[in-house]
């Protein structure tokens, strides 16, 4: 446990970014219960599912990285596939 704490230390000014990170994720985790608690699951669930797409979008656009393959894409493909599939079921 005291290798953490001394880790935490050395990250310097970069302890701001680790307390943002955090407290986004506890935020993202909250409002994910929250959406299932005022709409249903399966409606959040398909929001939290297509994260990946949104990672990977925001990468390329504010790191200029990409990791883009034929298999990558096609798995995104399938997931918004099915994200598409289960809200228009949904709907009707």
């Amino acid at each position: 446990m005291l290798e953490v704490f001394r880790s935490v230390h050395e990250l310097g000014n970069d302890r701001v970014w680790l307390l943002v990170s955090l407290a986004s994720a506890a935020v993202g985790g909250l409002l994910i219960y929250v959406a299932i608690g005022e709409k249903n699951a399966t409606l959040a669930s398909l929001i939290e599912i297509s994260y990946p797409f949104f990672v990977a979008l925001f990468a390329w656009i504010f790191f200029r990285e990409t990791h883009f393959n034929l298999a990558t894409i096609a798995g995104g493909l399938l997931i918004l596939g099915g994200v598409l599939t289960v809200f228009v079921v949904n709907r009707g």
